[in-house]
C-alpha cells in the first residue's frame, strides 16, 4: 500500500508540473509573448528547418546568378565571333573586286589574318577559370 501512494504522489506531481507549464504557455500565447524554443521542441525544430531552407535557397540563388553571369559572358564572346565572321564575308567580297591592285589585296589579307587570330583566341576565353567553349563538356 505504501508503494501505491508513492506512485500516486509522483504521478500527481508530474501532472501538476505539466499543467502549470501548459498554463504558462497558454498565457504567453494569449499575451503575444513568444515561447522559448528551448522549452518547445516543435518550435525549435520548425525554426531550424526554416533556417536550413533559407540557407539552401540563398545558395541556389547564388548559383543561378553565377550561371547567368557565365551565360552572359559566353553570349558576349559569341557576339564578337559573329561580328568577325560578318567582317570575313565583307572582306571576301572586297577581295574579289577586279578593280583592286595587289597592295589593296595584301591589306585585305593582312586584316583577314589578324581577324582569324582574334577568332581563334576567342575559343580559349575563360570565366572564373572555366572555359567558355570547352570540348570536354565540363565548362
Amino acid at each position: 500500500m505504501q508503494l501505491t501512494n508513492n506512485l500516486f504522489m509522483d504521478s500527481r506531481l508530474n501532472y501538476l508540473k505539466s499543467a502549470m507549464e501548459r498554463q504558462s504557455a497558454a498565457s504567453k500565447i494569449s499575451n503575444g509573448v513568444k515561447i522559448d524554443p528551448r522549452s518547445d521542441a516543435g518550435a525549435l525544430s520548425s525554426s531550424l528547418k526554416l533556417q536550413t531552407d533559407q540557407v539552401q535557397l540563398t545558395s541556389k540563388m547564388t548559383s543561378v546568378q553565377n550561371t547567368l553571369s557565365y551565360l552572359q559572358t559566353q553570349s558576349g564572346v559569341i557576339s564578337q565571333a559573329k561580328a568577325i565572321l560578318e567582317r570575313f564575308a565583307e572582306l571576301k567580297i572586297k577581295f574579289d573586286d577586279i578593280t583592286l591592285n595587289e597592295s589593296d589585296r595584301n591589306n585585305y589579307n593582312k586584316e583577314f589574318s589578324e581577324l582569324s587570330d582574334q577568332l581563334e583566341s576567342l575559343k580559349y576565353q575563360k570565366f572564373n577559370g572555366i572555359s567558355l567553349f570547352s570540348n570536354t563538356g565540363s565548362g
